[in-house]
């Protein structure tokens, strides 16, 4: 998903900023996510952004 936003912002057909990966992970983490449930709204202020995409992805 990371990689198709860049893709996405490189060709100019998105003009927001996209947190990287390695950072989410580590403000998440220091924040206690996931043992600690959070909201969108507090997973936002966590990271130190406006919006959160999730998505839930399986294989088979």
């Amino acid at each position: 998903m990371y990689a198709w936003l860049l893709r996405r912002k490189d060709q100019g057909k998105m003009d927001v900023e996209v947190l990287d990966v390695e950072t989410t992970n580590s403000k998440l983490q220091k924040a206690g996510y996931p043992d600690k449930p959070m909201s969108p709204a507090e997973l936002a202020e966590v990271l130190g952004v406006d919006g959160i995409i999730s998505s839930n992805f399986s294989l088979s």
